[in-house]
């Protein structure tokens, strides 16, 4: 298998197998105590080995880790098992030695590796299950996997499972099933190196100088050969002494009081074992007995031959009273030094403890002076720190204003230079109209053609008519789906319900994320899949846009004519409108594409301003009343209605040549990240540019599928008050408008998704982009949130979120998509 693909890894977000390098340090930096430690690289779960760990590991082959307090409660000594994804270190410096290029995830460390076996070589025979199974365990200089194979000089033995006890370096063994203690012993030969299992070595400490230098080597077994070893290997009882003997203390029949007697069971077991199943177990159980037994039975018999002599009989007798005085004698010298020399040691640790209470008092003195005046300080520099901060700050918001000022005079110069120059030529276009007229070449009372009534051209659909398809909301995000699929993108199917009830509920909807997922795709798909693909537009979005002029349009005061954009904006919406009037029923979808190349807040600024309102109040003035000519095809909508028929999506792209969105932008818009989609899913095979049939969607039916926040659950109102409490400490609190966009998500997300995955979703979307992590307090606020937010209940918030804490405040939200 070739080596990894970093740069592939860290995108995948893929796991990686690591070994311990050394112990963890801790490291202190004014009051906050943090843990770090230094890992190895394998090889990925899948098997990728890692060769030339120095070159894909700058600078010294190694990935750095910041611990979290659950971490420590692991095995964290040298040689240990871990499995975490990996992400660059922001502050990376290839002229430290000591500088990693990659550190850990902090959230993804986990101990173990899932789906490998550890192989640990013993100085006996591995199917001696007597010295495997031995109660002090077996000689291991390092911390091995839960479940290991022992290899022997000749043959494998396993699976077993494994408990480490580093301060005997040893580990105990068990056997895996306690029910059927049962092992597979196979030839050494069975495994083979590179086949079915890895090797690794390195030398552990080099970065830690406390500890000594120590060469670790691991065998890692991928664990789908377990079934190889099974096939090919026989069975080996792996019952432990105890279960020896309960096992054969039981197929005797005897009962607790008569197991202390083993030799009575000796004499039992030919006839109770007849029927034994397993003759191993009973040779192990006669071992074990007789060698007890023996011990015994040689201190009785060996005593009995000394008392048949007369000589020591008599010597007996006549010592026997001198023993016993003498005896009594010493007993009671010992007890009284016993009690004197007890005395002594306790008035002796008596001292020491008043001693050690004193020290100890004086040193707590001196601590606590030393960290209440470095806690003096460094609130002093954290405050001065602040007020440095907020002087910056100060001065560049001065700066803009200023700035902004000379903006606003250029332009206002710029504006009167061209109202004077239109003055200018209108008089001289008035006073030439006296001799066109004599000459008989025009006249100001002759009427024109072009002052004639003028109608739009409106859309042909419009006049035809649009039938209710009757689709239930489930069936059309089927046919949501299909489309998507027919024409050769690969959607998560959550993510499709998603952008639905996102665009259903919200006048304008952004999608965000790394370019080739589909994000200009998707709003076309949506439209076609509901039945509405004529009534489609794009918009795409161009850098030099500075107002609504360069979207919508502007009237022409020389003309008296109004004079639409380019964009043909202005003519969807007319038709949107008629649709309305008329009680067609079709949705119009329109598409802002990359509407981040420009200032969203200048080119977009009507429509921000009636976002908010009711769709029937929604209007977009065009011009003025009065001021246009005669025959003004768009006399009748100069205030246009943008109607509850219509809907728009932007997307964006982070790049160097795009804008980041404004807190008033972000306040009216959720922002969907969609990830990149999974190659191992194939597009459809079919044609692409094949015809097909959808049932459309009436706008009265997609109405319908519309909640408002008054129809969500209580539990969501109150748990938005939780999560609003630490947000408005960083100014980015939630506030009327974003709570009922939540609200109305969840509400109209019911039957479609779980309640838990809604309110996820509104969350990721509407508040977590919100969030200024700039702010002073952001990593109180986000620690009180990440408790409110855990990731098994609301994992896309929580990953968001975990981004914002890792990126330590100092990037914008669209940065760490």
């Amino acid at each position: 298998m070739p080596e990894p693909d970093i740069d592939q890894i860290l995108y995948d977000r893929q796991p990686v197998v690591f070994a311990l390098d050394q112990r963890p340090f801790e490291y202190t930096k004014g009051s906050a105590v943090n843990t770090f430690c230094v890992l190895v690289p394998l090889t990925t779960v899948s098997g990728g080995r890692f060769v030339n760990i120095e070159k894909t590991f700058e600078n010294r082959g190694r990935v750095w880790w910041m611990l979290r307090p659950e971490d420590r409660r692991e095995i964290t000594d040298p040689g240990a098992i871990w499995t975490a994804s990996i992400e660059r270190t922001p502050q990376f410096d290839s002229s430290h030695p000591d500088k990693d290029r990659y550190q850990v995830v902090r959230p993804s460390a986990t101990y173990g590796a899932r789906d490998y076996v550890d192989l640990l070589d013993v100085p006996f025979d591995a199917s001696d299950m007597g010295a495997a199974l031995a109660k002090d365990g077996i000689p291991c200089d390092r911390p091995p996997l839960r479940l290991v194979l022992l290899r022997g000089a000749d043959s494998i033995s396993g699976p077993f499972h494994a408990a480490w006890d580093g301060t005997r370096s040893r580990a105990t063994l068990t056997a895996t099933n306690p029910g059927k203690p049962e092992v597979f012993v196979a030839s050494r030969s069975t495994l083979k190196r590179g086949e079915h299992y890895e090797e690794f070595g390195y030398r552990a400490n080099q970065w830690f100088h406390d500890e000594k230098l120590r060469d670790i080597t691991i065998r890692l077994v991928y664990a789908k050969h377990l079934e190889l070893l099974k096939n090919i290997g026989t069975a080996a009882d792996a019952a432990s002494d105890d279960q020896v003997i309960k096992w054969a203390l039981s197929l005797a029949g005897y009962t607790g009081a008569e197991r202390s007697a083993f030799r009575d069971a000796l004499s039992r077991l030919p006839s109770a074992a007849s029927d034994a199943e397993n003759p191993r177990r009973m040779a192990r159980f006669r071992s074990l007995c007789e060698s007890a037994d023996r011990v015994r039975s040689l201190g009785v018999e060996a005593a009995d031959a000394l008392a048949k002599q007369p000589a020591f009989r008599d010597l007996l007798a006549t010592h026997a009273d001198t023993l016993a005085e003498s005896r009594v004698q010493d007993l009671l010298r010992q007890r009284t030094a016993d009690v004197d020399r007890v005395a002594a040691e306790t008035v002796a640790r008596l001292e020491r403890a008043k001693s050690d209470l004193a020290r100890l008092e004086g040193e707590y003195d001196e601590k606590k002076s030393k960290q209440e005046a470095d806690l003096s300080a460094e609130k002093g520099d954290w405050i001065r720190s602040l007020e440095q901060r907020e002087g910056a700050v100060t001065d560049r918001e001065n700066g803009l204003v200023r700035r902004q000022k000379e903006m606003e005079q250029r332009l206002r110069g710029i504006v009167e230079q061209y109202e004077t120059r239109g003055r200018e030529i209108g008089d001289e276009i008035l006073a030439q109209v006296p001799i066109l007229g004599r000459l008989g070449l025009g006249g100001a009372s002759r009427p024109t053609a072009e002052d004639a009534p003028q109608k739009l051209s409106l859309p042909a659909w419009l006049d035809e008519t649009r039938p209710r398809g009757g689709l239930t909301e489930a069936a059309f995000l089927a046919q949501f789906k299909e489309v998507a699929q027919r024409r050769g993108y690969v959607f998560d199917e959550m993510d499709l319900a998603n952008f639905h009830v996102a665009v259903k509920t919200g006048f304008w909807t952004v999608l965000a994320g790394p370019s080739g997922i589909g994000k200009t795709s998707l709003p076309r798909l949506y439209a076609e899949a509901l039945g509405s693909l004529d009534e489609y537009l794009t918009v795409p979005v161009r850098p030099d846009w500075l107002d609504d002029r360069d979207v919508i349009g502007a009237f022409n005061s020389l003309s008296g004519r109004f004079e639409p954009s380019a964009t043909g904006l202005v003519d969807r919406l007319v038709a949107a409108a008629e649709d309305l009037a008329r009680g067609r029923g079709g949705l119009y979808v329109v598409c802002l594409d990359e509407m981040n190349l420009a200032r969203v807040e200048h080119y977009f600024a009507q429509f921000l301003s009636v976002a908010e309102e009711p769709p029937s109040r929604r209007r977009l003035r065009l011009f003025s009343r009065g001021i246009e000519r005669p025959g003004e095809p768009y006399a009748p909508y100069r205030e246009l209605l943008v109607g509850d028929n219509v809907r728009f999506v932007g997307t964006v792209n982070v790049d160097e040549t795009t804008h980041f969105f404004s807190p008033k932008v972000l306040d009216r818009t959720p922002v969907l990240v969609f990830e990149p989609p999974s190659i191992e899913r194939e597009p459809s095979a079919k044609a692409k540019a094949q015809s097909l049939s959808t049932t459309p969607v009436h706008a009265a039916e997609y109405s319908s599928w519309v909640h408002g926040p008054e129809a969500a659950d209580p539990e969501v109102r109150s748990f938005l008050v939780e999560i609003d409490k630490p947000l408005r400490g960083v100014r980015s609190g939630i506030g009327f408008r974003v709570r009922d966009r939540v609200l109305a998500y969840t509400a109209s997300a019911n039957g479609l998704m779980a309640p838990d995955r809604a309110l996820d979703l509104a969350l990721a979307q509407s508040v977590v982009p919100r969030i200024r992590a700039q702010e002073p307090g952001f990593a109180d606020a986000a620690e009180t949130l990440a408790d409110l937010l855990p990731e098994k209940r609301f994992p896309r918030s929580s990953r968001l979120l975990a981004r914002l804490r890792e990126a330590g405040g100092g990037y914008d939200f669209f940065q760490l998509l």
